[in-house]
């Protein structure tokens, strides 16, 4: 097996590679240090009774050595009570289990995770960490420089935004919930106003992201403003943050409360199914319908996308194996990827001609920046080479990235179940210009 990838500048190791047994074979890719994110392709040739066969997979190529760490308000002007989140990656890569120290100037507000005060934080397996921020009642309007630090090794790193914030509120919504949660957990709370229990008050939940679901919801408070409300993870989650919501009304007054913890609930295998998706040529055109708090705009130009979630060619399904990526080119120059991508959780329906991955990824570019909630769901349009895409990106903080475009599929395209070979689908045969390449596969020779 002979590989080739551009462009130019990136290696394998070996190179040429013999499959084993199976048919399997395995490589190492090189990337040149300092080498920023790069669409990029290989692509493995070989003769088969003297036939030649090719195949060619797109991903993102980068290697930047130098760690980073990101930061995010729920808005810019917290009243009361919000939250923050970012990312920290070394190479472009997430980093699991850096712990965050987060700090105020001035010193007055209180970082949360769990509902118990912290100076510190740690990022989830997706690199993401979060807290909550409390507000003190009878806080006036005050600019807040908010620090986040952290250390990967003998590299230290930091980042700072500007916040408004404020609290002339006089109740209080509290929610205890434990440092983990594994698979379920039952969270107390409280409503009051002034020192006065709220009875009958209607209690709503909702997490970022959205990885978890509550039993009742709402909840009602009783006598003593109390109120409890059962958290049910979804299945396939591994060590992931999560900012839980509680949103109530008080005399036409919303009260919100935020409050972050780690949960995990995995299954006996956590890949449900493989799949291996892309486009052919690394382009289609999308039309995107871009939301911010700002405003709405629509661009037009052309998109990519590649996602390999468990895939191997043999039966077995890897769970190693996680990545997608979305980049998308505006007619006016506008930029917008989609980087990083790490699952939360995988699907694959209708006799294998839909796939879905719903993860988290970091939005590069000149248009959005920052975390994103990601749907990427594909529909392969009966036996054509052709796939109808839908994509909904979410920063939780009113910025939404959606399009859906139809566009032809990369010939390596598979969807399989674990326990059958990961071969590409069925797909229409070449167009019968490439005969002579394909003798026994193309129409004209009907």
């Amino acid at each position: 097996m002979v590989l080739s990838v551009e462009p130019a500048g990136i290696t394998v190791t070996p190179n040429p590679v013999f499959t084993d047994e199976r048919g399997n074979f395995q490589t190492t890719i090189l990337i040149p240090d300092d080498t920023p994110e790069t669409p990029a392709t290989i692509t493995a040739t070989t003769f088969v009774k003297e036939q030649e066969i090719s195949t060619s997979l797109n991903f993102i190529a980068v290697c930047e050595e130098s760690c980073e760490i990101t930061l995010f308000p729920d808005d810019t002007r917290i009243i009361c009570d919000g939250f923050i989140d970012g990312r920290v990656t070394c190479g472009g890569v997430p980093i699991e289990g850096a712990q965050v120290f987060l700090e105020s100037a001035p010193d007055i507000i209180i970082f949360n995770e769990n509902g118990q005060p912290t100076e510190s934080v740690f990022t989830d397996s997706t690199g993401v960490y979060m807290a909550g921020v409390s507000v003190p009642p009878g806080t006036p309007e005050t600019t807040v420089t908010i620090t986040a630090t952290t250390t990967v090794g003998s590299e230290t790193v930091f980042t700072e935004i500007e916040v408004e914030v404020v609290c002339d509120e006089p109740c209080q919504l509290t929610l205890t919930v434990p440092p983990f949660i594994d698979c379920s957990a039952t969270l107390t709370g409280n409503i009051s106003c002034n020192g006065v229990p709220q009875s009958g008050a209607l209690i709503f939940f909702e997490s970022y992201p959205a990885i978890v679901r509550f039993e009742p919801n709402p909840a009602t408070s009783d006598a003593d403003g109390n109120f409890t409300v059962d958290v049910i993870v979804n299945e396939g989650i591994e060590n992931m943050n999560v900012m839980i919501t509680a949103r109530t009304t008080v005399d036409s007054r919303p009260i919100v409360f935020h409050v972050s913890t780690a949960v995990e609930c995995l299954p006996e295998d956590q890949c449900r199914c493989k799949f291996r998706l892309g486009i052919q040529g690394n382009r289609a055109t999308a039309l995107v319908d871009l939301f911010e708090p700002s405003g709405q705009s629509t661009l037009t130009g052309f998109i990519n996308v590649t996602i390999v979630q468990c895939f191997t060619g043999g039966p077995n399904c890897n769970p190693a194996v996680d990545n997608f990526n979305i980049s998308f080119t505006g007619a006016g120059g506008q930029t917008i990827n989609f980087v990083q991508g790490r699952r939360v959780e995988i699907f694959c329906e209708n006799n294998n001609t839909t796939a879905r991955v719903v993860g988290m990824a970091s939005a590069t570019g000149n248009q959005i920046d920052g975390v994103f909630e990601v749907i990427i769901e594909l529909n392969i349009l009966g036996s054509s080479n052709q796939g109808f895409w839908t994509i909904i990106a979410s920063d939780n903080l009113g910025t939404v990235f959606f399009t859906q475009f139809t566009a032809t599929l990369s010939p390596v395209t598979s969807i399989s179940n674990c326990g059958l070979l990961g071969v590409p689908l069925a797909l229409d045969p070449p167009a019968c210009n490439k005969c002579k390449k394909y003798p026994t596969k193309c129409c004209c020779n009907k």
